[in-house]
């Protein structure tokens, strides 16, 4: 029998949906191109990571995350970065257009993108 209610699973996997990582290769596939989606990182997992689900979402982020061959998720600014500055990933691929972004966010994490380049693209 199970050992939880249908709620708790369900709640379970929402917060997996929303604050897990989808854990990625660390080297590329072979034959893949870099233009390829996840930079052509073949998709191994889920999986939650604390620190980095502090990190919020920009589609002109100033982080990037990787995952190293111990399978540790590795946040590192992708440009300068000012003293006080929020640090952000992206949760989306960024080379996508304004609205296919913005579905997939509204779809996947349930939210709006209000982000200063979904603005200034308007």
């Amino acid at each position: 029998s199970c050992r939880c209610s249908m709620d708790e699973c369900v709640r379970t996997l929402g917060r997996l949906q929303l604050n897990g990582f989808e854990m990625t290769a660390s080297e590329p596939e072979e034959g893949s191109s870099s233009e390829a989606v996840g930079g052509g990182h073949r998709p191994v997992g889920v999986g939650v990571f604390p620190s980095a689900s502090y990190a919020n979402h920009s589609c002109a982020p100033n982080c990037a995350q990787r995952f190293d061959g111990h399978g540790c998720i590795v946040v590192e600014t992708a440009r300068d970065v000012r003293g006080g500055e929020e640090l952000t990933i992206p949760y989306v691929d960024v080379r996508l257009g304004r609205r296919e972004r913005r579905e997939r966010l509204r779809k996947n994490f349930a939210f709006d993108c209000a982000c200063e380049r979904c603005a200034a693209e308007a």
